[in-house]
């Protein structure tokens, strides 16, 4: 009777070091940094404003703001003032040519695109091509 403890314990000791084992390794793989990912570049900034074309900004924007909502056959533009953005809408493809549009369409009316801030959205079958 006394080897059937003594295998008994052996067999015990056997397992808890196997189940130590198991458990370091399964919180050692969970410390791990993770894969770092790689991103995409970031568009340009655009350059920074004087006072005095800030306040030109500021005025034509309320200007074609007053304009809105406007729409056409290629786009719509809304302005949403809770969040400060505009929503650009192209209506139909190609997708390309028509936000070339309607970048320019605001610029036409004193509104450099790449000073306010765009929502872009197209309907079914207008968005870009992948």
């Amino acid at each position: 009777m006394g080897q059937f403890f003594t295998r008994s314990k052996k067999r015990i000791a056997v397992l808890l070091i196997v189940i130590l084992l198991a458990a370091g390794y399964v919180f050692t793989s969970n410390n791990q940094a993770p894969a770092t990912q790689t991103t995409s570049p970031l568009p340009t900034p655009t350059k920074a404003l004087t006072i005095q074309e800030q306040n030109a900004l500021q005025q034509n924007k309320q200007r074609l703001i007053s304009q809105l909502p406007f729409s056409s056959e290629q786009f719509t533009v809304q302005y949403f003032p809770d969040q400060d953005y505009f929503l650009i809408s192209i209506q139909r493809q190609p997708y390309e040519n028509n936000k070339a549009l309607a970048e320019s369409w605001m610029r036409q009316n004193g509104v450099d695109p790449g000073y306010v801030t765009i929502q872009w959205s197209a309907v079914r079958g207008a968005g870009p091509r992948q």
